[in-house]
């Protein structure tokens, strides 16, 4: 893994502030964010209600390890999201998850290793792992909707002996993760019914604001310039790019964009992320160098 901190230091100091899908360093310059921690950012940063209810529990004193009402807002949020899945379980550390997960997913198999599916917002559940694999009834390592470094298994009810008991998370950590995940929830409802609903924009468009629908449309349409050139380095599947150059290049690459302004997965296996933002500037103007 490439070290996004020496990288983005030497080029431009520290990250000062974030906002939405960018991030603005010391020395006054703008990162198109397209790493969002892996996904765990994806709804940009300062959005939703997560940084709230954290800072509210600890307002209220709630940092020691005691019972609070955080793992059961985790876990109706979590069955909220993934109703087909009642097995959730969650762990200390992303790499604990795995190391489960693994063990268990390879027990099933008679000992042969299989690569773990990942579930990522904004793609089809029913192919919604790296692989493309389906994992209908099976096991599977969830993206968490915060920043928070623990790991989070759902799986289908036939795993149920088979995966411990979760550990307990620190309070103010597990709510705000929860409340991301309620927001995550709704934003994927906002986009399915727009996408079920695109053959009434014109009535729609009637009763919005004439103003809000231009900045829209202008949106959309400068995300698509960006789609257009998005296949010279990518294979995109919904919100997620997955790299097609050789491995090896990789880390040039990763160096091109961050020169250029814009943050890319420095994992080759994990891919970068195109969000739902108003401008695509930074990355426009990158893909059009790289294709020239």
């Amino acid at each position: 893994m490439i070290d996004i901190y020496t990288e983005i230091r030497k080029r431009y100091g520290n990250v000062r502030r974030a906002r939405g899908y960018y991030l603005y360093t010391e020395k006054n310059v703008r990162l198109l964010d397209l790493w969002l921690d892996g996904g765990k950012a994806i709804l940009g940063r300062r959005t939703g209600q997560a940084n709230l209810v954290c800072k509210q529990f600890l307002d209220k004193g709630l940092i020691g390890f005691l019972p609070t009402k955080a793992d059961v807002q985790l876990r109706r949020a979590l069955e909220a999201l993934l109703p087909d899945y009642p097995v959730i379980r969650w762990y200390e550390t992303q790499d604990k998850a795995e190391r489960i997960a693994g063990s268990v997913l390879q027990a099933g198999q008679n000992g042969t290793a299989q690569p773990l599916p990942v579930w990522r917002p904004f793609l089809d559940l029913a192919l919604a792992s790296d692989s493309q694999e389906p994992i209908a009834d099976g096991i599977m390592l969830v993206t968490p909707a915060y920043p928070v470094p623990c790991g989070i298994i759902a799986a289908g009810s036939r795993f149920e002996e088979r995966l411990p008991p979760s550990d307990v998370l620190f309070p103010p950590l597990a709510y705000s993760l929860a409340r991301a995940f309620f927001d995550l929830k709704h934003k994927m409802d906002e986009f399915r019914m727009e996408d079920g609903q695109r053959s009434g924009a014109a009535g729609r468009s009637a009763r919005v604001s004439h103003t809000i629908v231009k900045k829209r449309q202008a949106a959309l349409n400068r995300k698509a310039e960006a789609e257009r050139l998005i296949p010279g380095v990518w294979t995109q599947k919904g919100w997620y790019l997955f790299p097609h150059i050789p491995e090896a290049e990789y880390p040039a690459l990763f160096l091109q964009a961050l020169d250029a302004h814009v943050l890319i997965s420095p994992e080759y296996g994990t891919p970068s992320i195109l969000p739902d933002c108003e401008s695509y500037a930074e990355l426009i103007r990158f893909l059009k160098l790289r294709n020239a």
